[in-house]
């Protein structure tokens, strides 16, 4: 990944990343592309065996929920290239009022990061690609390249914590393979931190609480900071150091 400089998490304005620097563990069911997780028809038929030691000797070419569900105790954590893209800041980082936290790639932390790849047709991925783990998860349709993707798959015993849902109360129980009403946090190393971008309708004196959180922090010193700015004249956005 040496032509790789950056990659970013986009998210809501979530303040208390700064004093926890937890990024979720995405859950299957949670992704919004229906056809993650979803093995591909040519590898099923090639794996008949694999997948009925999967599924008690109970394979059924169409019971696919039978199938996908070895990947149950896997989650994903996304990240993007396009910081620049109106769409994404719209999707991900709460329109345009949240943030993209900038990572180094080089860092330790991402050693098993992933470029997605996207194909319009629907490649036969155990013989292409016998040595990516969870290899459906790094395969989606061309019609969502604008995204520019890379993943960490990550079993959900990575975690560090999980938070409720609804009290917000963490536990460092993981119970595996279902994390229920929880949200599976891992704590990113605040030398993997490059940068913090704020979406353009972010308001100033929010950017000032993270600007004191900043100050407060010696792990975070290094940190640099910018702002999304709408172009007067086109369809575009530019980046603007703070």
């Amino acid at each position: 990944m040496k032509w790789l400089h950056t990659i970013y998490k986009m998210m809501p304005l979530r303040k208390e990343f700064l004093s926890n620097r937890y990024l979720r563990i995405t859950y299957r069911t949670e992704l919004n592309d229906p056809y993650d997780y979803h093995p591909f028809r040519s590898d099923i038929e090639e794996h008949k065996e694999r997948y009925n030691a999967l599924t008690n000797g109970s394979y059924v070419p169409s019971d696919r929920h039978l199938i996908d569900n070895h990947l149950n105790g896997i989650g994903v954590i996304s990240f993007t290239e396009a910081i620049d893209n109106i769409t994404m800041w719209s999707h991900y980082a709460d329109e345009h009022r949240g943030i993209a936290i900038g990572f180094n790639p080089k860092h330790s932390f991402f050693n098993d990061l992933q470029r997605v790849r996207y194909t319009r047709q629907r490649p036969s991925l155990r013989k292409e690609f016998p040595n990516i783990m969870g290899t459906e998860l790094f395969f989606k349709s061309d019609e969502w390249a604008y995204e520019k993707e890379w993943r960490l798959a990550l079993s959900f015993t990575k975690a560090d914590v999980l938070v409720d849902k609804i009290t917000k109360e963490e536990s460092t129980q993981i119970p595996i393979p279902s994390i229920g009403n929880n949200l599976a946090m891992v704590e990113v190393p605040a030398d993997a931190i490059q940068s913090i971008t704020f979406g353009a309708l972010v308001k100033e004196k929010e950017i000032s609480i993270f600007l004191d959180a900043l100050a407060k922090d010696g792990q975070l010193s290094h940190i640099s900071l910018e702002r999304i700015s709408l172009h007067i004249d086109r369809y575009e956005v530019n980046r603007i150091p703070i």
